[in-house]
């Protein structure tokens, strides 16, 4: 008896089926935290294709190349190439900032680059460095940052003399990173 009452109040429009919030390509705004195919617009955290504003990954354009081409005359002064954020700060292990950029390399003599990936418009998975250190082996330090600032991974120069490539690759979103040197020759970064 229940049932047919139930068939009859379907068929008339009066009772909605009970829907699965999985997979439910709805157009609402609402959060309704679904595996995924939600086409919402709030960031639900699921694992595909929902409307959340991530960020392609950089290497799906072919990555970001930064070669230096103009920077600061001075520390603490903001630069921007290819909308990659760079800052020249004090380094602390050499106690002093003295970091410009000439003849389309980055020198640190001391100093520390600070790197800001904001405004890259694409999620950061590798970073790599080519450079050539003056010091000792272990003086340079590249490290990258997530958006909290805490430290996701660090890498050290091997040598001295020669040009290297410091590669970093956290597993996780990179926010920012940093370049320290007491008397290093910044060639490229690479950004994937």
């Amino acid at each position: 008896m229940h049932r047919l009452l139930l068939l009859a109040l379907l068929a008339l429009g009066l009772v909605a089926c009970p829907t699965s919030s999985a997979d439910d390509d709805d157009s609402a705004s609402a959060d309704d935290d679904d595996v995924a195919d939600d086409d919402d617009v709030a960031d639900d955290d699921d694992v595909a294709d929902d409307d959340d504003d991530a960020l392609p990954p950089c290497a799906d354009s072919g990555g970001v190349v930064v070669t230096f081409d103009a920077g600061p005359a001075a520390c603490d002064e903001l630069f921007e190439e290819e909308g990659l954020g760079m800052v020249f700060t004090e380094n602390p292990d050499c106690a002093g900032c003295n970091g410009t950029v000439t003849g389309g390399n980055a020198e640190l003599m001391p100093a520390m680059m600070r790197l800001d990936f904001g405004k890259l418009g694409c999620a950061v998975g590798r970073f790599e460095v080519e450079l050539t250190d003056w010091i000792a082996a272990g003086s340079v330090q590249v490290m990258a940052v997530d958006g909290e600032g805490n430290m996701l991974g660090n890498v050290t120069n091997a040598g001295t003399g020669a040009v290297e490539i410091l590669t970093l690759e956290p597993g996780e979103q990179m926010e920012g990173g940093g370049i320290a040197g007491c008397d290093t020759t910044v060639h490229e970064i690479r950004l994937y």
